[in-house]
């Protein structure tokens, strides 16, 4: 596998109630979602795909947009059972929830819901690639790597309850 150039990706902000969050990609879709603060390296004005993409996510932040299904993602650095299975998470509906276990069945690998969750921590587009509404089994709240705060931020803003 090749790694990304940085360099060159292009960057969209995008503000939100919790600050800042900065949309990755180039011509072959999108690549990364950056957190508020966690912006690591330079990046180019966006192009008007990317755009795009910072006006549906801003439109998300505002309660309304809930699907990113036909946005284009750029998911060659991941394997291809990685792909397989954030393939298969874009594809749920909007406040689609999910246990690792049934994204698992959904993409064909059952009993592999341990390597969908780990597939889930490696997820550059949270938010698009919802990783937010998978959830333990029994709907339990589970993890999410960015921290449970956020996790609980997204399900609550798309009117998503769970136990937490």
């Amino acid at each position: 596998m090749v790694l990304r150039d940085k360099i060159l990706e292009e960057g969209a902000e995008v503000p939100s109630p919790w600050g800042t969050f900065l949309i990755r990609g180039h011509a072959a879709g999108l690549t990364r979602l950056d957190f508020p603060g966690d912006f690591k390296a330079p990046w180019k004005p966006a192009s008007e795909s990317l755009h795009e993409a910072a006006e549906r996510l801003k439109r998300y932040f505002e309660g309304g947009q809930r699907d990113f299904y036909d946005l284009t993602f750029d998911l060659s650095q991941k394997s291809p059972f990685a792909q397989k299975v954030l393939k298969h998470l874009a594809a749920s509906g909007p406040r689609e929830c999910l246990t690792y276990t049934e994204l698992a069945s959904r993409a064909g690998v059952c009993r592999a819901a341990r390597a969908v969750g780990n597939v889930m921590r490696e997820n550059d587009l949270p938010i698009f690639i919802a990783c937010h509404r998978v959830l333990a089994s029994g709907g339990r709240f589970g993890g999410y790597s960015k921290g449970l705060v956020w996790k609980r931020r997204f399900l609550e803003l798309e009117g998503i309850s769970v136990c937490f």
